[in-house]
């Protein structure tokens, strides 16, 4: 089930893309994909008339909290159904705002909500194996306390300033009124080139250096799943991501299946590395 965006379609597109393709290859039929603009009713009520017992929410939070007001007035909860939210909720999130101009209570929210699971990461290390700077993550922390590591450098800020610098230099050249200058027919032609390089060099020197202060890796962490119960979350299995494939999907669902069945919280195992 997913919201649509203008902004957001192609992210959730293929997301939605990647988790079908992981259900396949592991036998694990999609019955239906639902999408709505505006109002979830017809989408939920779809998925209740298809039976939909494991449901995954591809919605950011205000839509979470239109879905769940939804999902608590077609009775589309408790242990018999399995809904899969993004992790980066805040805690409270299911609590309705005036923006939302929905009709449920912060009650019924939270009866709703109740029992689903989120996915977040955990930004360090699970384990006492040294990564590949060959510090254990205990040392990293506390060189990170004393300040060791630079978060920021100072002499791209100076660069930013040359850059801002040789841009206005640049604003003045474009801005001189041609009659008014005396510059031979000769060295025309230079002078036009400059000014294109000037405005090169100074837009490359000021936004470049604001956008190398900003180190992007590769994400791959260890992902923790959660189960959202009654006051707060718990913890029921943790797996490593890699760089083709996020979680094995077969041996998620069959762990939380057997749990749910049972009536019980889910164990602290398997442990999924992918």
């Amino acid at each position: 089930m997913r919201y649509l965006t203008t902004n957001d379609i192609k992210e959730i597109a293929k997301t939605e893309a990647d988790l079908e393709q992981s259900c396949e290859a592991n036998n694990i039929q999609v019955i239906s994909v639902q999408s709505f603009f505006g109002d979830p009713a017809p989408a939920v009520r779809s998925l209740k008339r298809q039976d939909a017992r494991i449901i995954v929410g591809l919605f950011y939070e205000k839509e979470a909290r239109k879905v769940f007001c939804e999902v608590y007035k077609q009775k589309l909860f408790s242990r018999r159904y399995i809904w899969f939210l993004i992790g980066w909720y805040p805690d409270d999130w299911y609590v309705p705002t005036r923006e939302d101009n929905i009709n449920c209570t912060a009650e019924e929210m939270k009866e709703a909500a109740q029992y689903h699971f989120t996915t977040e990461a955990l930004m360090h290390s699970q384990d006492e194996i040294p990564g590949v700077s060959g510090m254990k993550k205990e040392i990293e922390l506390h060189l990170r306390k004393l300040s060791n590591f630079k978060e920021s450098y100072p002499h791209f800020n100076n660069l930013m300033l040359v850059g801002f610098v040789i841009l206005m230099i640049a604003i003045f050249l474009f801005g001189l009124p041609l009659d008014g200058v005396n510059i031979p027919e000769e060295n025309f032609s230079s002078f036009c080139y400059v000014q294109v390089a000037v405005v090169m060099y100074g837009f490359s020197c000021s936004f470049g250096a604001m956008f190398s202060k900003v180190l992007m890796t590769h994400r791959l962490e260890t992902l923790a799943v959660k189960n959202w119960v009654g006051k707060g979350d718990s913890y029921c299995s943790t797996f490593l991501s890699s760089l083709d494939r996020v979680y094995e999907v077969s041996l998620l669902l069959k762990h939380l299946q057997e749990s749910i069945k049972r009536g019980s919280k889910p164990s602290q195992q398997p442990s999924l590395e992918t």
